[in-house]
């Protein structure tokens, strides 16, 4: 039975009553190898890819839920998988909620979550729930592959993949 970790980097990018999210779930095998990854994406998440080395088969499971497949089992090596959708946002209430990805069957998810605002769209956030700490875009390994992240209105640190960022737009 493998302890599987995820070290996870939720960019979303905010623009008038739509979000671009993308997610790089960095999957770290212990003690055994896995040939399946599943996912649990909010239910409203439209234009779902996903991406990754030897993907054989991605399978809708219902209700937002994932399973992704590889053709060879991964060992003791990081595993990447990224994953790409937009949701929708209410304009009028400005409530903009951030949900993360949730890596299902992993002994423990945490991660950053990075906000961009187009220049039409200003970002406020009221409270943050305590699983959340500000960081800084810089502070972000590289081996996420995400680019520059410097330009983000705000950054946070995650312990847990429960809890949802709201930011006001």
């Amino acid at each position: 039975q493998p302890r599987i970790t995820v070290e996870s980097l939720h960019v979303a990018k905010v623009t008038d009553g739509l979000v671009r999210h993308d997610h790089y779930l960095r999957y770290t095998l212990f003690n055994a190898g896995t040939k399946a990854f599943e996912l649990a994406l909010p239910s409203d998440a439209t234009g779902v890819t996903i991406t990754g080395q030897g993907i054989a088969r991605r399978e809708q499971l219902g209700g937002g839920n994932w399973r992704v497949e590889l053709d060879d089992k991964v060992y003791d090596r990081p595993y990447l998988l990224i994953v790409n959708y937009e949701t929708q946002y209410n304009q009028t209430a400005g409530d903009v909620p951030l949900a993360p990805v949730r890596c299902l069957n992993v002994a423990l998810q945490q991660g950053h979550t990075v906000v961009f605002a187009t220049d039409r769209v200003e970002l406020s956030v009221d409270s943050v729930d305590v699983s959340f700490r500000p960081a800084e875009a810089r502070s972000i390994p590289k081996y996420f592959g995400a680019g520059d992240l410097s330009g983000a209105a705000m950054c946070y640190r995650s312990v847990s993949p429960e809890n949802i960022l709201i930011v006001k737009a």
